[in-house]
């Protein structure tokens, strides 16, 4: 499991667009998938969070959804409270990261 964040992939996409971080159709679900990582994956770059947040896939009913971790119960990296503070303030959100199961491949 993952302590995390899931953001609206409609806000992640426009972010991509916004920031020009990529071309893609909402017809090639591909393309789209990938911009979704590249905007999560900005995110963590833009709040500093490199050594301490990543990317997973997880399974929130029977849905497949990206989410920013920050913590694992299997790993001892975690975010501090200010890094976690950031993301809030990106996200514009007071709420806590919520755990959710982690898509096993």
């Amino acid at each position: 499991m993952i302590l995390g964040y899931i953001p609206q992939e409609e806000w992640l996409l426009k972010r991509v667009r916004r920031k020009k971080l990529m071309k893609f159709s909402r017809k090639d679900s591909h393309a789209t998938a990938m911009a979704l990582d590249i905007a999560l994956q900005d995110i963590i770059c833009e709040v500093a969070l490199a050594n301490t947040a990543w990317v997973e896939t997880v399974v929130v009913k029977d849905e497949y959804l990206f989410a920013i971790a920050v913590a694992s119960n299997s790993d001892t990296k975690k975010a501090s409270p200010e890094e976690i503070q950031r993301l809030k303030d990106i996200f514009k959100t007071t709420r806590d990261p919520k755990w959710y199961y982690v898509l096993e491949y």
